[in-house]
């Protein structure tokens, strides 16, 4: 069974350093300065260029400081002694030698390492300060101290400025579109589910996530408790991203779409399209699975989809499993469970005489088959009796916990959901498991589910429902090796 939905790790032509940055990436300067010295055909050392220490620094964190030799005494490193060759110094890699560094930890020093240049260019971070020269090449934090990760692995992750992110103030909230996720969300989560629905997202910058074309996701932000409240959102979504994205509306929705759609009450003077649009419904679909919030700018509306509400479950795997093989594979969890072939049929309504009398008419007109079409039809029936019945679909049935049925359909799929578009597999056959959730009281049931009218005897229902279809998900996942996707369109870890 299911218990958590987690995050997973999305396939790794798609991880970070996969996506232009340099894991490896050091400035000319420091690089050249590591470099053990070679001495020259004269025997002496050649000299190297090697830059000074940031003002406020101590001198000994110079890559320049001297080192003492083997015999104990002290002299110049890389300066052969008279008469002897220069000893060719052992060769290591920028990774082996950034691996064995020592973290750094420039508390107490007086200048902080946030503004100091330690490569090209700048970037802006979410917290109050301006990270000056981050290159990728190390995790810091912002008070100064390097990431350890780095000396543990050897592998240096791409840039990632940690930050509780500045106080969000009122003037801002209301000119942005809001996406609320409690702190428990990290930027790692964000970009995944992005990254399922989006070839090209990625981070652009610290706190920048690029989600299509224009539009980003910027962040996190903190906000206080009154201004939470006064937007409508709850305290504990504490964690504020910003919606970067042009506006493009179209016409306003009648008052009686607004009365039934809640995007129309969203924007009630014009619907989004285009971009804007595509990036609120994409948002809306990972609110839910991050059991977060939406806020809009302009009408305020707040929309928190129910994390709840995603039932349904799908599997894709090359395999194709036969009906009387997933049969006996859900018979112990699912004793009912039944193919939906097998299900009698329940007896018609006799007809009524007008009806009767319309099929007599009917039949009046048809002219008798001629006796040798009736025999070629004979023959083909009892040709098509003696092949094997071949399938290419089917449906299974059972009763749940709770009340409702379970439905289990199975068929063949032309492509993939998006997030499974790199899976080499996905090339050939796709077989598609899509596991429903159908309610006792069953199509006014989910109607009134649509429209957010939902009793506590059907949010009981549904509740226990999911656990069986979790349940049944996890098990047709495990028998066919195929992947399980939720509601959303999002990977679901088993």
């Amino acid at each position: 069974m299911v218990t958590e939905r987690q995050i997973p790790d999305f396939p790794s032509r798609r991880s970070l350093h996969a996506k232009g940055a340099d894991p490896h990436a050091i400035d000319e300067a420091t690089a050249m300065a590591a470099l053990p010295q070679r001495a020259d055909r004269s025997g002496q050392a050649a000299p190297a260029s090697t830059p000074s220490s940031p003002e406020g620094l101590p001198d000994d964190a110079s890559p320049s400081a001297e080192v003492p030799s083997e015999s104990g005494h002290d002299s110049e490193a890389g300066t052969p002694q008279e008469g002897e060759s220069a000893p060719i110094p052992e060769r290591r890699s920028m990774r082996d030698r950034l691996a064995s560094a020592p973290p750094i930890n420039l508390e107490g020093t007086g200048t902080p390492l946030l503004g100091v240049p330690v490569g090209h260019g700048g970037v802006s971070a979410p917290g109050d300060t301006f990270v000056e020269g981050m290159t990728g090449a190390y995790t810091m934090l912002t008070d100064g101290v390097f990431n350890e990760e780095l000396t543990a692995t050897g592998l240096v992750p791409v840039v990632d400025v940690v930050s509780s992110g500045r106080l969000l103030d009122a003037e801002k909230a209301a000119s942005y579109h809001l996406f609320a996720v409690s702190d428990e969300v990290d930027g790692d989560e964000l970009e995944a589910l992005a990254v399922s629905i989006w070839d090209e997202a990625k981070w652009v910058e610290p706190g920048r996530l690029k989600l299509t074309g224009d539009a980003y996701l910027q962040g996190p932000w903190s906000i206080d408790g009154e201004l939470s409240v006064a937007l409508g959102l709850p305290t504990h979504l504490s964690h504020i991203w910003l919606l970067e994205c042009s506006p493009l509306r179209g016409r306003a929705p009648s008052p009686d779409v607004i009365e039934r759609d809640e995007w129309a009450r969203a924007f009630p003077d014009g619907l989004p399209l285009g971009l804007e649009h595509k990036s609120l419904l994409a948002l809306a679909r990972m609110a839910r699975r991050l059991a977060g919030a939406l806020r809009i700018s302009g009408s305020g509306l707040v929309m928190m989809p129910d994390p709840d509400s995603a039932v349904h479950m799908a599997v894709y795997s090359p395999r194709w499993i036969d009906p009387a093989e997933l049969l006996d594979c859900l018979q112990s969890e699912f004793p009912q469970i039944m193919d939906s072939r097998d299900i009698p049929v329940e007896a018609r309504v006799a007809s009524s005489p007008r009806e009767v009398r319309r099929i007599a008419s009917v039949m009046a007109g048809v002219k008798p088959m001629s006796e040798e079409v009736a025999q070629v039809l004979q023959k083909a029936r009892e040709e098509a009796a003696r092949q094997p019945m071949v399938v290419d679909g089917y449906a299974l049935v059972s009763p749940v916990a709770g009340g409702g049925k379970l439905t289990i359909e199975v068929r063949r799929v032309p492509s993939p959901p998006r997030v499974l578009r790199w899976e080499p597999w996905t090339n050939g056959v796709i077989v598609e498991y899509r596991l429903r959730w159908i309610p006792s009281g069953g199509v006014k049931a989910i109607a009134a589910a649509l429209d957010k009218d939902i009793s506590a005897e059907f949010a009981f229902e549904r509740t226990v429902a999911a656990v069986d279809v979790e349940r049944a998900a996890v098990a047709v996942a495990t028998l066919t090796g195929g992947s399980l996707i939720d509601e959303d369109g999002f990977l679901i870890a088993t």
